[in-house]
C-alpha cells in the first residue's frame, strides 16, 4: 500500500551555518522527493541544492536561506 505526503511544512533552523530540517518520514523512494523552497522545486544530490539521508535535509552552503523562505515536501512514505 502506497501511501503519500502531500504539501508538508518543513521548518529548517541553523547551526553552525548550516540549514537544516527533517520531515515526518522517511521518503521511500527517496527519489519519490519533491522538496521546494518558495514554491520552486529543488534538486537533491550532493553537488546540487540539498541532500537527504532519511527523513533528514540538509541545504548545499550555495542555496540562500532566509528566516523568511517556505519550505515544502510531496513525497511517498
Amino acid at each position: 500500500m502506497n501511501r503519500y505526503v502531500f504539501n508538508e511544512t518543513v521548518l529548517l533552523s541553523q547551526s553552525d551555518g548550516i540549514w537544516s530540517g527533517s520531515l515526518a518520514y522517511s521518503p521511500d523512494p527517496t527519489s519519490s522527493l519533491m522538496f521546494f523552497m518558495n514554491g520552486q522545486l529543488l534538486s537533491q544530490g550532493a553537488s546540487d541544492d540539498y541532500t537527504l539521508s532519511g527523513s533528514n535535509i540538509e541545504m548545499s552552503n550555495e542555496v540562500r536561506v532566509t528566516l523568511e523562505d517556505k519550505f515544502f515536501a510531496t513525497y511517498r512514505r
